[in-house]
Formats: structure tokens, sequence, C-alpha cells
């Protein structure tokens, strides 16, 4: 690792930056702004150097079949799966979704980021984990993943009402 960039610095004093890089937010965002003002094409330049092989994310597996590991997905690994799964799904830029999913999760990536790139939905996001059930019903989704215990808690609570 060559740097960690930090937004809060609570926690913070027990690092010290001689033997860690680390760099509060802040001063990041200023170094990112005087680079942009000197070449203020540099971003799409970098940008256009992107390939689908590089490196997207790395997620770790639950470790069902032992320890957990850590999975290198690469952009053509989560776009083109996004893309071609709202293409069977038949997923317009008409969707309205709510992007729930813990961000360690692969289905977040594929299902609420990728989909939503490639397919050009809008992702909405709750305003907390205590408001996911009264924000799913003030945004009224279109399309909606879940895992099976999310599908069997909404059937529980159906049958606890009736």
């Amino acid at each position: 690792m060559e740097l960690i960039i930090y937004d809060d610095p609570r926690g913070m004093k027990g690092y010290d930056p001689q033997e860690i890089k680390i760099q509060d937010f802040v001063t990041v965002q200023a170094q990112g702004e005087a680079i942009r003002k000197d070449n203020p094409n540099q971003f799409q330049e970098l940008v256009n150097q992107g390939k689908g092989e590089d490196l997207s994310i790395i997620l770790y597996t639950s470790g069902t079949t032992g320890q957990p590991k850590g999975v290198v997905l690469t952009y053509d690994n989560t776009l083109l799966t996004g893309y071609y799964g709202g293409l069977l799904e038949g997923l317009t830029e008409n969707e309205e979704i709510l992007a729930y999913l813990p961000l360690a999760w692969i289905g977040d990536h594929i299902f609420s980021y990728a989909q939503s790139y490639t397919m050009g939905f809008c992702v909405n996001c709750p305003e907390s984990t205590e408001t996911v059930a009264s924000d799913m019903r003030e945004i009224g989704p279109t399309y909606y993943f879940a895992p099976p215990r999310v599908f069997e808690s909404l059937l529980t609570n159906v049958q606890i009402r009736m």
C-alpha cells in the first residue's frame, strides 16, 4: 500500500506519517486542484488510458468452502456482467433502484453500480440502515435485487400483518 487517505482524524493519532504514508482528504483535494490547474486535460487523458482488464475491485468471499479469499475483478468482469444482466432483465434508463446492500458484496457492485453505469438508470441510497423499508416505500423501486434472507423477511412481515 502506498498511501492511506482518511476523512476523519479520530483514531489516526497512533499512526506515524514517517512510517506509513497517510494524508487527510482535504489535503488530497487541494493537491488535486493544483494538478488540475497545471494540467486541465490530465483527468481525461488518464481516463482514456483505462482498459477493461484493469483492476476494478477486490471483494472477499464468505469462506463457505474454506477461509475467506480476496477475489480480484476487472472492469470487464463487473461492467460486462452488469450490461448483459441488464439486457437479460430488460432494464432501461427509466429504472429506480435502492442500493442498500453491503458495499463489500459483489451483488451491490453488479446489480447497483455496474448495471446503472451500463443501463443508465437511477440508484437511490437509503438515509440509514434503519430507514431502508420506509425509503423503499418512498422511492418505489422498479427493479429490486436481494439475497434470499431479505425476501424471507419480507414474506414473514406480510404473513405477520395478515
